[in-house]
This record gives structure tokens, C-alpha cells and sequence, in this order.
């Protein structure tokens, strides 16, 4: 974009995506999530900040797990999450530029609360 136009006054500006809200067995179970295959197209160099959000309920806050640094060589993050619905937000603050690929997650039921 023009950079008279649009500028971070000379510092990168910032960019995210976040994906809705998921559940399974339509919000009826809990779900336990422990892997997430990321899939980014990223400027050498560069890497985003992912971050997953569970809750137990729709009016419940969000639990927020990271923020995890991924990079072009990132094969996997583990981690521990669990609710009733979950989302993935990704972040970039870089000067170089990033694209949100299929990003695959682990995902069981952990059974009925």
C-alpha cells in the first residue's frame, strides 16, 4: 500500500486473523485439544504469534493458552486446552508479510459437564 498513506509512522504495523468459534457434538461435550500443526506461508525470517482461546460456555471468558511463536520451521506445538468451543487468533508484528494456511488441530472429547 502506499506508504504516504498508510503508515506505522516507520514501525511495523500489526496484523491478525481469528478463526469463529468451534464446538463438537453441537456444544455438548468438552473438548481437549493437545496439538496444533500450523500451516503459514512467512517471509524468511519472520514468524507470527498464535494463541488458543477455549471457554466453557458461550457467556463464560475466554481461556487463553500462548502466545506460541511459530516460525517457517515450526512442525508442531503441544499444549493443553479444554472448553466447550475454541478459536485460534494469529498475530504478526513483522515487517515482512504472512499468510494463514490449514491450520490442523488435535482435538478429543473429554466427555459431558
Amino acid at each position: 500500500e502506499p506508504a504516504d498513506i498508510y503508515t506505522g509512522d516507520g514501525l511495523p504495523l500489526s496484523s491478525f486473523l481469528e478463526s469463529s468459534k468451534t464446538d463438537i457434538n453441537e456444544g455438548d461435550d468438552i473438548m481437549f485439544i493437545d496439538k496444533i500443526i500450523p500451516d503459514y506461508t512467512l517471509d524468511t525470517g519472520n514468524s507470527v504469534e498464535l494463541y488458543v482461546k477455549t471457554n466453557e460456555y458461550p457467556s463464560s471468558p475466554d481461556v487463553v493458552k500462548g502466545p506460541f511463536n511459530v516460525f517457517g520451521s515450526t512442525k508442531k506445538i503441544d499444549l493443553r486446552a479444554r472448553g466447550r468451543q475454541a478459536s485460534v487468533r494469529v498475530s504478526g508484528t513483522n515487517d515482512g508479510a504472512w499468510r494463514w494456511g490449514s491450520v490442523r488441530m488435535a482435538i478429543k472429547s473429554d466427555g459431558g459437564r
